[in-house]
């Protein structure tokens, strides 16, 4: 991986909870109103993301930084995550799960690619680890919610 600077890994986070919080707005929409464990866990991670946004726009503004979201400036950890996003055919709840997994592990693909930047501080790489953490234990709910459904 090219080695990124800080704020550019910042970013391209940033840009990556943007992408994941649409994605489960989304989701929210095209599930059954009934569907209250979905719609709980999918609120959970949209609140999680809005979490991390506001930790890492907070750590861009310490550094006196900008959040620079224009689509002109993202970089290759958000371009990675967009290449490892499928494209939604359906609203059954077993699509929903099959295209949220992709994205938990798209997202944990991106945190992966952030540790690899050796301009990261180590104390950002411990916090980006925690953020990978919770984003693995969403996965893994997803995966034991999508195989109940199979």
């Amino acid at each position: 991986m090219t080695n990124l600077t800080t704020p550019e890994v910042l970013n391209d986070l940033i840009e990556v909870n943007n992408s994941r919080i649409t994605w489960y707005e989304n989701a929210l929409i095209l599930l059954e109103q009934g569907d209250t464990e979905l719609r709980f866990l999918f609120a959970t991670i949209i609140g999680e993301s809005h979490q991390n946004k506001i930790f890492l726009a907070t750590e861009l503004q310490a550094m006196g930084e900008q959040i620079d979201l224009s689509p002109a400036r993202r970089g290759i950890i958000y371009q990675t995550f967009q290449t490892l996003l499928p494209v939604l055919s359906g609203s059954a709840r077993d699509q929903i799960l099959q295209y949220s997994d992709c994205v938990e592990a798209a997202v944990l693909h991106a945190y992966n690619g952030a540790h690899r930047s050796e301009d990261v501080a180590t104390y950002l790489k411990d916090i980006l680890s925690e953020h990978e953490s919770q984003t693995d234990a969403f996965r893994h709910t997803i995966l034991i919610l999508r195989d109940q459904t199979a």
